[in-house]
Order: structure tokens, then sequence, then C-alpha cells
């Protein structure tokens, strides 16, 4: 009964910090079925836009380890927990979709468009659950060409 708890424990702690819990397996399932942000409007190119975005998703969502702490029968003991983020780019036509994919599915992404209206590209944002969604200001910053720190 123990070991089941611990388990549980470790298992919710890990689904709780990682923003893993219930994230799309697919980058198509997250377009259809997640939180996403409003459209956003740019004056710079689709392809400048598209690559802010994607040297940022690289530069911030690499594969690292983390140290996780849990609860254990009145201790707290620290779990290496390796996070493997990697950042995958689709195209269709003129469109661009750059996502974050990990061992779990796929937990954000952006797709970019040209735009021949009042902006020059737009930039639609996908998040797999609330986690990901606090992340869409951030990313219309870095789309806008805003110098912003990994906070991942």
């Amino acid at each position: 009964m123990f070991a089941i708890g611990r388990q549980s424990a470790i298992l919710l702690l890990a689904l709780a910090t990682t923003g893993c819990g219930l994230i799309p397996r697919t980058s198509q399932e997250l377009l259809a079925s997640s939180h996403k942000s409003e459209s956003y409007c740019y004056n710079d190119s689709a392809d400048v836009v598209a690559e802010r975005v994607r040297q940022y998703l690289h530069r911030c969502y690499q594969p690292h380890t983390t140290l996780m702490s849990a609860p254990v029968g009145g201790a707290i003991i620290l779990l290496p927990s390796t996070v493997m983020w990697r950042v995958e780019e689709e195209r269709s036509g003129e469109d661009v979709q750059i996502s974050i994919a990990g061992r779990y599915g796929y937990p954000l992404s952006a797709v970019i468009r040209p735009e021949r209206n009042n902006c020059h590209a737009s930039m639609q944002v996908f998040g797999g659950n609330g986690f990901w969604e606090n992340r869409f200001e951030m990313l219309n910053n870095v789309a806008k060409g805003v110098e912003t720190e990994c906070n991942t």
C-alpha cells in the first residue's frame, strides 16, 4: 500500500511540475483540441517572425535534466528527471507550424502565416493545457523581436 501511495505522489508531482498532464499526443490533435491565443498581427514578414520564434524555442526547449522533490514518508527526496524537448517544424503552403514536442506529446505550437491585410504576418499559439497557455504572451513578445528570457 505504501509503494502505491509513493508512486502516485511521484507521478502527480511529475505531471504537475512538467505540464505534461493530458497534453495532445500529436501536433494536429493540439491544433484541434487545445487552448488557443488570439491571432497576433505583425509588421514584419512571416519569415522573420518564424525565425524569431524558432530561435527562441531552440534556445529554451532543449533536452535537460532537472531535480524534482517528492514527499515520501515524511521526508523529501530529490529525483532526477530528464525532460526531452525537441522543436519540430511543419510547412503547409506558406504557413509554418513550429512546435515543442516531448515524450508525452505536443504541449505548445505556433502557426505563423503571411497576411495581405493590415499585417505582414500573423501568429496563433496553441497550448495543450493552462500551464502552456501562460506562454502565449511571451511568444507574442518573442515574435515582435523583444529580447525574452527562457521561461520553461
